[in-house]
């Protein structure tokens, strides 16, 4: 009797305690009806906003995915989702400006790119808006707008300046530029020289370089040509020497040589041909060894014997090196020979 007093007693008294709560007191239930709403809100909202997240992030995934594996029309498709999803989603304009850059849109890759760019605009550190740009600008031959837009990300702050994908799209901007006036109708090696010097000044890893190298290398060879015919030897050879920091071979030490030679300046072209001769000494030694002789036979006239001498030593010491023959190094022409005679005395033997 006391337990059911005392559970009877105590509905009696929680009872009142909630009716005091739920309907005497209406101002506190309409706050927890409006609180409970916007709880119920927020949550809403916030199962949206993941979703939406999820859903943008998982476009930009199979997109990407799509471009790495050459499906490029697919990878707009899902680019385009990504943008209708987010329209102010930097990366998504930014994706589908080079998805439709690889279709050849690029009037539609201009409106991607110029609208990641406006997003990014407060943000100096972004220079991907730039780069795509400009690559845009490259395809079209537009390589001053080009270089203006890469400068414009490169000079908005130090750091940009060190940034490889910045750098690497310098580099292929001076590449592609000079490129361009090789395949001119004339080739205009000049430019193209520069424009590869330029290229290689913000060039960013050793492929980079090699490729490019080699390409000012070959314009470089081809303007020393073009100065050498017009007799304009000191450009020739400061063109090749610039060279020579991509490319120290026996080839090109030789072309300085034999223009040195042109030129006239014996000791320059003797000095050039030595260090031919250290990279490769079958290469150049018998057209060494003649311009030692040639020296030496110089400074004979000038009765400068003992400086000749040196030279007509080192002459010496290549054809006992790479074994040259006698009569490369002196060739001579005999009209009348007269032979001398020794007997030994006790053989006998006659040796002329």
């Amino acid at each position: 009797m006391f337990l059911r007093y005392n559970r009877r007693r105590s509905r009696k008294g929680l009872w009142p305690l909630l009716s005091r709560f739920f309907y005497i007191n209406p101002e506190k239930q309409y706050m927890l009806i409006i609180g409970s709403a916007v709880g119920m809100a927020v949550l809403v909202f916030s199962g949206i906003l993941l979703f939406r997240q999820s859903d943008q992030s998982d476009l930009m995934t199979q997109g990407n995915w799509y471009m790495r594996q050459g499906k490029v029309a697919f990878a707009a498709e899902e680019f385009e989702r990504a943008v209708q999803n987010d329209r102010n989603s930097y990366e998504a304009h930014l994706a589908l400006g080079k998805a439709y850059m690889a279709t050849d849109q690029h009037e539609k890759a201009a409106r991607e790119f110029r609208a990641a760019s406006l997003l990014q605009s407060h943000n100096l550190k972004a220079s991907g808006a730039h780069i795509a740009i400009s690559r845009m600008m490259i395809a079209e031959g537009k390589f001053d707008d080009a270089e203006k837009q890469l400068f414009q990300a490169y000079n908005a702050r130090p750091q940009n300046q060190h940034d490889p994908e910045l750098l690497s799209a310098l580099s292929d901007l001076y590449e592609d530029w000079g490129d361009s006036f090789v395949s001119a109708t004339p080739p205009d090696f000049k430019d193209a020289y520069i424009k590869y010097s330029q290229g290689l000044h913000y060039v960013h890893n050793s492929d980079q370089q090699d490729d490019l190298s080699k390409k000012l290398v070959k314009a470089a060879n081809h303007l020393s040509d073009h100065y050498s015919n017009n007799k304009d030897y000191d450009k020739a050879i400061a063109v090749l020497k610039y060279a020579l920091h991509y490319d120290y071979s026996p080839d090109n030490l030789i072309a300085i040589a034999a223009l040195c030679e042109q030129k006239g300046d014996l000791d320059s072209a003797i000095e050039w041909y030595r260090k031919a001769y250290q990279q490769d000494p079958n290469v150049i030694s018998l057209k060494l060894s003649s311009m030692l002789i040639q020296k030496g036979q110089e400074l004979n006239e000038m009765h400068r014997p003992d400086d000749a001498q040196k030279y007509f030593d080192e002459a010496k010491q290549i054809n006992q090196t790479v074994k040259l023959p006698l009569n490369s190094l002196y060739p001579v022409e005999a009209d009348n020979i007269t032979l001398t005679y020794k007997v030994n005395p006790a053989s006998f033997d006659i040796t002329p």
